[in-house]
Order: structure tokens, then sequence, then C-alpha cells
């Protein structure tokens, strides 16, 4: 068998519940003979070892490959399974989600060999209770010589992209050692030092919204702290490949700033006031440093009366909060809750 074109990577923990679904849709490809599938188990306790060792003895290498590690967090995990890959490009896959069927054909070959560093494709994310979807779309577009800028847009879908192994080798591109939100630097350095990007209209997967995922489930204060360690190391990352000076201030601020309203919900007012006039939020009270525009609103409500805007949060996203974390998990409720809170709230589409 000839090399893999692409080499698929699914760090998984604690999946059992699903990831046998995510591993077909990527082994039931129409060119699925141009793949490599590699899971890599981060450590699991439900099981999922064994459902990992039997994927692989019913689909033998290379078609497969498992590896078992100690829980390191999904970025080891990814890491690992970079640099076990042999593919051209790689892809990931989180064990929740799936790839759509005849995603990957003879005209995604056909795609594939134009050769560009970073290939990014449309996808559609599914509710909780898999009933309601909305897709994310993109228009065609290709992009050659494009010079480094750290200023480019970038999307944090990195289930959604395959990546030219020849990108990231030529900066040494991996993900950066943070359990939460590790995908932020490393989306914002591939598209930023990519020489070539294809935009796709084709739909790649399908991304569930799982209730039990590490960011739905660690609270926001959490994600919070973990998030601004990431920005700190991405600061430095960005510095050492060549950008000097790269700040990731405007970032984090406008990071805290989308973060505000939960951490509302989530601490008394005395607590919150006392956690956010320390010196690990003096970005706060920097004039000179703004967030991007859709956060000023927020930075000057905070800044005009804090105990009013920390009331209004508590009243008001503390709901959709609570909704989400709290009512869910009753069964006889989700059909409510998730009406409620995509086709009112979100207003998505009803999956057909």
């Amino acid at each position: 068998m000839e090399n893999p074109l692409v080499s698929v990577v699914i760090p998984v923990y604690n999946g059992a519940a699903f990831l046998e679904r995510a591993a077909a849709s990527v082994l039931g490809q129409p060119r699925a003979d141009r793949l490599e599938l590699l899971i890599v188990d981060d450590g699991s306790t439900d099981g999922t070892g064994a459902i990992c060792d039997r994927i692989a003895a019913e689909h033998p290498a290379p078609a497969v490959r498992v590896f078992h590690q100690a829980n390191g967090g999904a970025f080891s995990a990814r890491n690992l399974g970079i640099e076990a890959s042999q593919g051209a490009y790689i892809g990931f896959l989180d064990a929740d989600d799936w790839w759509e069927a005849d995603f990957f054909d003879e005209a995604l070959l056909a795609l594939l060999e134009e050769d560009f560093d970073l290939y990014r494709f449309s996808y559609h994310a599914v509710s909780m209770n898999r009933r309601w979807e909305k897709p994310y779309a993109l228009e065609d577009e290709a992009r050659r010589e494009l010079p480094p800028d750290p200023e480019r847009p970038y999307t944090l879908g990195f289930w959604s992209c395959l990546y030219n192994r020849k990108l990231l080798d030529r900066h040494g591109i991996r993900y950066l050692p943070v359990r939460i939100n590790e995908d932020i630097p490393f989306a914002h350095l591939t598209t930023a030092l990519a020489q070539s990007i294809r935009y796709s209209s084709r739909v790649m997967l399908g991304y569930w919204v799982n209730p039990t995922s590490c960011i739905h489930t660690h609270s926001e204060r959490e994600i919070l702290e973990t998030s601004r360690k990431a920005f700190e190391l991405e600061e430095a990352d960005f510095r050492a490949k060549g950008f000097d000076g790269y700040s990731t201030k405007r970032q984090e601020l406008t990071m805290i700033l989308e973060k505000l309203p939960r951490l509302c919900c989530e601490m008394g007012w005395k607590e919150l006031k006392a956690y956010l006039d320390g010196p690990d939020f003096a970005i706060l009270r920097q004039d000179e440093i703004r967030p991007w525009q859709s956060a000023e609103p927020t930075l000057a409500a905070w800044r005009t009366h804090p105990f009013r805007f920390w009331l209004r949060s508590r009243l008001h996203p503390g709901l959709s909060l609570f909704l989400k974390r709290r009512l869910f998990s009753l069964r006889i409720l989700q059909p409510v809750v998730s009406w409620f809170q995509y086709k009112l709230m979100f207003r998505w589409n009803r999956v057909r």
C-alpha cells in the first residue's frame, strides 16, 4: 500500500459512548484507502482503551494505529499523532464529532493535489440532543503567495481543516501545553504562517455541541485562567518564530470581556470585584489596550458601573448558563430546554 495521503488524528479521553461513530465516519469514506487513522487514548478509565484496540483489530495497520498514553491532555495526544503520522496532510477529529459521508472522495483527492499549506472546509454544528443544527459555510476561494501575517483572520475550527505536513514541519508548529483552548495558538499560528490557503464549500464534518466536553464542564474561571496561559505561550511562540514585538494583549482583553458575564454568574459581587481588581487583570484598567470592537460595549459597561453590570449579568446570561449546565442534565426537560436554547436563542435549523 502506498503512503497515506491524509493522516486523521483522534485524541480520546473517556469517549466510549461515541468513539466508534467517529472512527467509522473516517473508515467508511469512499477513498479511505488513502487515509490512515491514528487514535490516541489519553489515559481513559471508562473502557475506551479496549474499544480502541478492537477498532485496530478490525482494521489492521496501516489503516488504523492506536496509541495508549498516561493522561496528558488533548495537546499531548495531538502532538503524538503528528509525530507518528505518515500522511502528506494531517487532520484532527474530536472523538465526539464525525466526518460527513462522501467527504473524502475523488474530488477531494484532486483538490489536495493543488498542494496548499492549509485547507479549510465548511461544517455544521449539531445541538446537544442532535435535533438542531447550524451550518458554517465557506465560499470556494484560493489564496497563494501569502506573506507571514499575525493579523490575518483565523478561526478556531481546527477540526474542519487539513494541514500540509510541510507547513507544520517548516515552522515547527505543534500544540502548546495547555489543557483548555489549546487550539487557539495552533489555529492562529498555522493561519499566520501559511503561504497558501484553500477555502472550500465542501462540508467536512458534524461538530457536536457535547454537554460533557471539558469546555462545557469546567467553570468559566478555570477556562479563563487556562486561556490566559495559552495566550502567554502563544505570544512567546510567535516571537520565537520571527514576529518580534507580537502581543496577545488585545486578544486577552477581548476574551476576558467575553467571559465576564458568565464570571458574574459564577461569583458573588465581592469575590468577583476582588478577583478582577488583582494585578493579573490590570489590563481591564489600561486605556492604551483596546479590545476588538465587538467587546467595546462590554468594557464601557463594566467600567461605568461594575455592580450594575454584575447584577444584570446574574439575571440574564446566568439563565442560559443554568439551563445549559443544569436543566439539560434532566432527561425529561431536554426537549424543552433544547427548543428554548437552539430555536429561540440561537435560531438554529431542525436537523433534516
